[in-house]
């Protein structure tokens, strides 16, 4: 290779490791993520890639396909004039093609692992992950793939976390919740719905019972909230037998606390420490001398409201936690399954 060829390698290279998709616009431009597709197999392989119309048509198809399941009133593929049109070969009419990034949801793991497929050297020992099929010596098609990966599933999340206060449930969650228990993804939604809203029924009811004058309810609810999140999350992450049990509920969410994208360790250790006051709230209510139950109960009255008031501020606490927390339950390290919607 000579000097000259060698540094055009280079600058390639860089140029590719920090490629910028340019997401924040809503739409990805096809056009220049194959022509720059197309650059990295051809240098990784030494050898003719699938063809730019290959690609695309594989594209349009899969959209035509999806297009009963996507969102009625999304955009899909568009055509749009470019300024600065070089090269020729990546935009041969002057325009570009882009797509939503709505509508790509649907059909990016199927068009990337159906570009491996039309590469007849691709790997085919690396697993079922639908970027697995680049050999891991093809440093540049690596590289441009998982950077598109990452920049493109950042970038939906942060959309998934803006609208999820005025839809009640993430994107992201139900996607991963449709998957883990094979159910179409509407159904998914509506689960994750009732059971957000039960959330925030619950805390009303908290509430309602501390000024009404009844503590030992809303510490009871509260106890149930604050099981249900930790319940919800070992069993997103795969715990199948749960123990019954408060302390062994947060013992266990402990020990699976690697899991989490943010485990809240404060947090945790002081619900442990309030699960000490709710056994005592629950444990005194009569005083032991019959003497001073009225003035038993009284102290214990105030003791309990305090115990319940903590109890709802630790429910909050861990409900924002977990609200965070479910845009990160689904894992886009590896392959995706397409919801199945009705």
């Amino acid at each position: 290779m000579t000097v000259e060829a060698q540094g055009e390698l280079e600058g390639y290279t860089r140029f590719i490791s920090e490629f910028d998709f340019e997401l924040s616009t809503g739409k990805l431009n096809v056009s220049s993520f194959m022509g720059n597709l197309f650059q990295c197999l051809a240098i990784d392989r030494q050898r003719q890639p699938p063809y730019l119309h290959e690609m695309l048509q594989t594209l349009v198809d899969l959209v035509e396909q999806a297009e009963s399941h996507i969102p009625a009133g999304s955009s899909g593929l568009a055509s749009e004039p470019v300024l600065d049109w070089r090269p020729e070969e990546m935009y041969p009419d002057g325009k570009a093609t882009t797509i939503h990034l709505a509508t790509l949801l649907y059909v990016s793991e199927e068009w990337i692992s159906s570009i491996g497929q039309m590469i007849p050297d691709r790997a085919t020992d690396r697993g079922q992950a639908y970027l697995a099929w680049p050999r891991e010596e093809w440093h540049l098609t690596n590289t441009f793939l998982r950077r598109f990966r990452r920049q493109y599933w950042s970038i939906m999340r942060e959309t998934d976390m803006k609208s999820a206060t005025e839809s009640n449930y993430s994107n992201f969650e139900a996607l991963d919740l449709a998957k883990r228990r094979g159910i179409d993804f509407d159904t998914a939604v509506k689960q994750l719905q009732a059971r957000n809203m039960g959330f925030a029924a619950a805390i009303d009811r908290v509430d309602k019972a501390i000024e009404a004058g009844f503590p030992l309810e809303a510490i009871a609810i509260c106890e149930s909230l604050i099981s249900a999140c930790f319940y919800n999350f070992l069993k997103t992450v795969g715990k199948s037998h749960l123990p019954e049990g408060f302390a062994r509920l947060i013992d266990s969410f402990r020990r699976t606390g690697d899991k989490a994208q943010s485990y809240p360790a404060n947090l945790v250790e002081g619900i442990d420490a309030w699960r000490g006051e709710r056994n005592d709230s629950l444990h005194r209510f009569v005083a032991r001398n019959p003497a001073e139950i009225a003035k038993g109960q009284q102290a214990f009255l105030e003791e309990a409201r305090k115990t319940a008031m903590d109890g709802r501020d630790f429910c909050a606490k861990l409900l924002d936690w977990f609200e965070y927390e479910s845009f990160f339950f689904l894992k886009v390290e590896f392959d995706l399954l397409r919801p199945t919607l009705n």
